[in-house]
Formats: C-alpha cells, sequence, structure tokens
C-alpha cells in the first residue's frame, strides 16, 4: 500500500539471524516487525515510534523526573545504537534511539 519493501536484511546488507523483518522505504530504513517469540505473551498488535534524539539516558532521565514511566531503561544495541522505550505520565508508549550510525 505505502510502496514499502519487508526484508530480512540489515543494514550492512547481511542477513539478521534473529528473524526480525526491517521495513525500508526507498533506501531508507524506516521500521521493523519483531518475530512473535520476542513478543510478550498476549501484547496486542501495536506500532511503536520511535524518536531520534542526541542523547540517550539524559533524554530518559528527564522524562522519568518529568513523571515518565521508563519501560526499557537505555541500552545498547550493538551495530544498531542505544534505545529506552518510555511511557508518559497519560501511558502513551514510545521510544527514543541514537543510531551507532
Amino acid at each position: 500500500m505505502f510502496g514499502w519493501q519487508i526484508e530480512n536484511q540489515r543494514t550492512d546488507g547481511t542477513k539478521d539471524p534473529s528473524g526480525y523483518e526491517h521495513i525500508k522505504n526507498g533506501e531508507h530504513f524506516i521500521g521493523g516487525i519483531p518475530p512473535a517469540a520476542y513478543r510478550p505473551p498476549g501484547a496486542p498488535a501495536h506500532w511503536m515510534a520511535y524518536f531520534q534524539v542526541d542523547d540517550v539516558d539524559s533524554c530518559a532521565s528527564k522524562a522519568k523526573g518529568l513523571g515518565a514511566k521508563l519501560c526499557l531503561a537505555p541500552m545498547t544495541m550493538e551495530g544498531v545504537g542505544r534505545l529506552a522505550v518510555i511511557a508518559d505520565p497519560q501511558g502513551a508508549v514510545f521510544a527514543i534511539f541514537k543510531s551507532a550510525r
């Protein structure tokens, strides 16, 4: 519908052994779909917005100080980047991300 490509390929062109499906819009990686095995049991289908930030740790700390809940504390995915998952005080969930590139 959107003209996106879905591939089991990392940004470096190698196959992703985890089964993660990467979504591309033209040549740009814009999202992904994790394998069902990585989703918590009973989790409904959903989209999660990622916001690119300069410093994941300081943004997560500031969000927590403003009343947000850290669903996933800042962590590094080797070769991918650093991210955290946050729920705002009203419960809306999103991720913050800094690319390793």
